[in-house]
């Protein structure tokens, strides 16, 4: 029996602090920015698994893939994650 499936990347970037000609960012700005950076890590993993029902079934699978921080580049930094969902 085939097993359905389909992988897909998300990728969420965010506005940071960065030298924008005129200062450095504080240590403390820097700080904030990583957790708000962690916080979206967290919100795609459990907003994909939550939703992956709706497009599989009661019982979907999900697999995640490795993470890849994105950035910074520039002022702007995020994540690209693979995941594949298919039904169990």
């Amino acid at each position: 029996m085939v097993q359905p499936q389909v992988t897909w990347t998300v990728e969420l970037v965010r506005c940071v602090p960065g030298n924008d000609g005129r200062r450095a960012p504080t240590p403390e700005e820097l700080t904030a920015s990583a957790l708000s950076l962690q916080d979206d890590f967290d919100a795609i993993e459990l907003a994909i698994t939550a939703e992956a029902s709706s497009l599989f079934g009661a019982y979907p699978d999900v697999a995640w893939g490795t993470a890849t921080p994105l950035g910074p580049l520039g002022v702007v930094a995020g994540w690209s994650w693979p995941f594949t969902v298919s039904r169990v």
